[in-house]
Parts: structure tokens; C-alpha cells; sequence
């Protein structure tokens, strides 16, 4: 019975706490930003060149990448078939 009174006295607290704001969206990645990379050399323990393009190049560079890994992908797994 007491658990109970508690309880009940307790509901109207927790319903009129204030709810915290939603944070405010991240900015979008500026494309023309500059970013350099690490290339390493396939075989070679020697770390590779820094090659530094705009970010809205990795972009393109990685959708490219996964296309052509798709497109391969589809194209083996149609021949096997």
C-alpha cells in the first residue's frame, strides 16, 4: 500500500520533467575541403606518398570504387550461374 501512495505521488514528477532539446544536426562536410592521405605501396613496408585531393573527390573516388567492385561482383556471380 505504501509502494503504491509513493508511487502515485511520484507519476506527476516524472510527467513534468522537461524533455532536453534535440541537438542541432551536425554541419554538412564542406566538398572543397583539402584532406591528405596516406597511399600505401602494395608490398613494400615503406610507408606509402601522401596524396591530398578535396573531400568531395574521396567521395567520388570511393562511389567509384564500389561500383566497379559491384559491377564486377554481379558480373561473376552471373557467369557461374
Amino acid at each position: 500500500m505504501m509502494f503504491a501512495m509513493l508511487m502515485m505521488t511520484m507519476a506527476p514528477v516524472q510527467a513534468t520533467t522537461p524533455v532536453a532539446p534535440m541537438p542541432a544536426a551536425a554541419p554538412a562536410a564542406d566538398p572543397n575541403k583539402m584532406v591528405c592521405k596516406r597511399q600505401p605501396v602494395v608490398g613494400s613496408n615503406i610507408p606509402g606518398k601522401k596524396r591530398c585531393l578535396t573531400r568531395g573527390q574521396w567521395d567520388t573516388m570511393a562511389l567509384e570504387a564500389q561500383r566497379f567492385k559491384r559491377g564486377t561482383e554481379q558480373s561473376l556471380t552471373t557467369r557461374n550461374q
